[in-house]
């Protein structure tokens, strides 16, 4: 439950009790993170004139969460790191809700957490971050190649935070983040 977000009348009540920087914390997403972090720092140097708490960016399939770049960004456990966690389809295989279920990214999965383990600080991943809009490739029931249906996407995303929390990675936290618009298509 550690992964949920206050209501905006429990924000208030606590900033009688606390001030509002010891509740809530500030972040950005810069294009290009955390692959080149050149404009998240810029924003925080030159027009925020302040560090942020949260580095927000996404990230693929290939991508090993918990080495160098997020060592760096992390900044000594200083700032958070907030990432979409997405498949991308490389040399013509998407990877569908499916693969993950059948193991088949595994190793991959498997490279995290052994990364994941040596990482001192905690990482948020958003798995198919905003799954359910319209546009989103993964949008279970959609009938695109990196969708499946409702079933197979809660499958998917309870194999990854089963996986990691048998891998004994407790650093790695999961957030469901789905879409919330207007759009009737969504």
């Amino acid at each position: 439950a550690d992964n949920v977000a206050a209501p905006i009348w429990l924000l208030s009540l606590l900033s009688v009790i606390a001030p509002l920087g010891d509740v809530v914390q500030f972040g950005a997403y810069a294009e290009g993170l955390p692959y080149d972090d050149d404009a998240f720092l810029a924003l925080e140097q030159d027009k925020l004139g302040t560090e942020l708490e949260i580095a927000s960016g996404f990230v693929d399939f290939d991508y090993i969460l918990g080495e160098a770049r997020d060592s760096k960004l992390a900044d000594g456990g200083r700032r958070t790191l907030l990432y979409s966690w997405e498949p991308h389809c490389t040399r013509g295989h998407c990877i569908a809700f499916k693969d993950v279920t059948k193991g088949r990214i595994d190793p991959y999965l498997k490279r995290v957490a052994d990364s994941m383990r040596r990482f001192p600080y905690d990482i948020y991943v958003r798995p198919w971050a905003e799954m359910n809009a319209h546009w989103s490739p993964y949008q279970p029931g959609s009938g695109r190649r990196r969708a499946g249906t409702a079933e197979e996407f809660r499958a998917a995303f309870r194999y990854l935070h089963d996986y990691f929390w048998r891998q004994g990675v407790h650093n790695l936290k999961f957030v469901f983040n789905p879409d919330v618009s207007d759009d009737p298509e969504d």
